[in-house]
């Protein structure tokens, strides 16, 4: 591997809670939630972008990971551009939680679950099919592809930072809010000037201790929206089996009404 492969490229993790008692439930209802969180994540992937190097999704369980392909970056990296790739996968998640936190609201039998979501901005590797080399004592050296996956830091600190997350929102990981508060001001500047992300003390549980803090949020107080989203959000809380899933729809209901108070609101040409 070339020393392209394990540069910094985002990433987000997305999950879809409540899975494990879907799947413990009925595995017919499972598999119905399954293609509607299939979804919503891929219908959000639609963004309109002048780069021809687009993110790539992979699904497991209840899990997607949206990455770029580090082959494709390797060919083409000239053209790969960093602040157009972050803030176009960064509108994907914004989109992802706009549609979750809607789709919370539908009042017919629907396959739904609540999503939450990390984005990390570090290294790692992901492909489709990776080019590999390998010896052979029979036919010497050989090259094969072979189906690969994603590995790397950033997969590991997306998942970490998912879990620790005590809302239905997605934000940074410490690390990537501290790397590009320090490295990408300017990238980060724009994405805060189109309000896709809201700095913002982030509710967390780390080995049973609750706290908050400081990241970056992406931002689902879509234009106009606030009353619906509100409202789901209201309704879910009231309808949650325990005290830990409600506190968990009040946060994000915080959250909703802190971007309201202060203007922060997602236009609709952004």
């Amino acid at each position: 591997m070339n020393d392209k492969t394990d540069r910094r490229l985002p990433l987000i993790m997305a999950d879809a809670l409540g899975f494990t008692k879907v799947v413990n439930r009925s595995l017919k209802d499972a598999i119905r939630h399954y293609c509607w969180f299939h979804s919503q994540v891929t219908s959000s992937m639609h963004v309109r972008s002048s780069t021809t190097i687009r993110p790539k999704v992979s699904f497991m369980s209840d899990s997607a990971l949206i990455y770029i392909d580090g082959a494709e970056v390797r060919t083409d990296v000239q053209n790969f551009n960093d602040s157009i790739q972050i803030k176009l996968m960064t509108t994907m998640l914004s989109n992802i939680m706009l549609q979750s936190i809607h789709d919370l609201s539908r009042g017919d039998y629907s396959p739904v679950v609540p999503i939450r979501a990390s984005f990390s901005f570090d290294e790692y590797f992901g492909s489709e099919n990776f080019l590999v080399g390998y010896l052979s004592s029979s036919v010497g050296l050989t090259k094969e592809t072979i189906p690969f996956g994603i590995v790397g830091k950033a997969v590991v600190r997306a998942y970490d930072w998912e879990k620790k997350q005590k809302w239905l929102g997605a934000s940074f990981t410490p690390e990537t809010y501290e790397y590009m508060n320090s490295n990408m001001r300017g990238i980060i500047d724009e994405l805060k000037a189109d309000n896709l992300i809201v700095e913002y003390k982030v509710p967390i549980e780390c080995k049973g201790e609750k706290k908050e803090i400081p990241s970056y949020a992406i931002n689902f107080n879509y234009e106009g929206r606030f009353d619906e989203l509100y409202q789901s959000l209201e309704n879910s809380e009231s309808a949650a089996e325990n005290d830990d899933i409600s506190a968990k729809y009040r946060a994000t209901k915080d959250f909703l009404v802190y971007c309201r108070d202060n203007n922060l609101v997602r236009r609709k040409n952004t």
